[in-house]
């Protein structure tokens, strides 16, 4: 009895085995990868001419303020940046544009001078953090770049790093204005330096390789002078790619001195704003040139790129 019993249960456990051989276990699907929408961002940079008694008429502020609040409402920009804001002028923008958040960084001290500023739009991006440094051999206190043959005045960039809410996308935004030429004097050299310390400072921020957009009254003095090239040889050039791709809109000049009647495109012109990137789908550079009672709202054009993250 006892050898059939186990004779038994041994038949009994062979078909329960044999019967689990002849199922197909399912086999969890590999799980899909995580599908995240494209970033759309409308890009700008926008130097707005400081306020100066010097400007009289329709190059005052007080005349032309609410034409600079229109262009970027207009343009509907997601993130810009800003060139020679003065402390009242700072708080024009952060008045009479709620819906942006704006950073601004003061050249003299942080605080006080010129302003260089970043503005984002609040219901699309958000931002996680921020900081800036002096263009010179002292970055990280306000000091000017008389140690690089400029003048005395200082120069500054001031970034953010963004995150566009809806795709979750992150990335780099540095703003900034490279010194101009003056009495005379060339400093290309100047500006050639402060491009190399800012492409090597935001490699250091950034060494994830996030997207960067930098962006800025860059005053060159020819559109192949050694800071260009630097720029270029670490980054795209937004108006270059587009004029290969045949998206650029508008004049190939953006400084026109409140003039407008100047010849923007003549065989010698060459922007003086840019918008560099590292990455991304560019489907337009434009070269803003609207007019207010037939006056251009600053003595430069704002310049937009519209760069998809995908």
């Amino acid at each position: 009895m006892r050898k059939l019993l186990v004779l038994m249960a041994a038949a009994l456990l062979l078909a329960v085995t044999c019967g689990e051989n002849k199922v197909n276990p399912v086999t969890p699907p590999e799980p899909e990868p995580e599908q995240t929408e494209p970033a759309d961002l409308k890009l700008g940079s926008f130097n707005i001419r400081l306020d100066t008694s010097s400007d009289t008429d329709y190059k005052d502020w007080q005349a032309r303020k609410e034409n600079c609040m229109t262009v970027v409402r207009t343009h509907d920009f997601d993130v810009f940046g800003l060139q020679e804001v003065l402390a009242n002028q700072q708080s024009n923008f952060k008045e009479m544009l709620p819906e942006y958040g704006f950073y601004f960084v003061g050249r003299d001290t942080g605080t006080g001078g010129e302003a260089v500023g970043v503005g984002y739009k609040k219901e699309t991006i958000e931002l996680l953090e921020w900081d800036r440094f002096w263009l010179s051999d002292t970055p990280d206190k306000p000091s000017g770049s008389l140690n690089w043959g400029g003048m005395s005045r200082h120069r500054v960039a001031a970034w953010a790093k963004l995150r566009h809410k809806a795709s979750g996308k992150v990335f780099y935004f540095l703003a900034t204005h490279l010194e101009v030429n003056n009495n005379g004097n060339s400093y290309a050299e100047v500006r050639k330096k402060s491009a190399d310390l800012i492409i090597s400072r935001m490699a250091s921020e950034n060494p994830d390789k996030l997207p960067l957009f930098v962006v800025g009254d860059m005053n060159p003095e020819s559109d192949e002078e050694a800071a260009l090239q630097a720029f270029r040889a670490a980054y795209k050039d937004s108006f270059r790619v587009a004029d290969e791709k045949g998206v650029r809109q508008g004049p190939k000049a953006t400084y026109q001195a409140f003039d407008p009647s100047r010849d923007l495109d003549k065989a010698s012109s060459h922007p003086s704003d840019f918008i560099f990137y590292t990455e991304g789908e560019l489907s337009a550079f434009i070269a803003i040139i609207d007019k207010f009672e037939g006056y251009y709202p600053s003595d430069h054009l704002p310049v937009q790129a519209n760069i998809t993250l995908k």
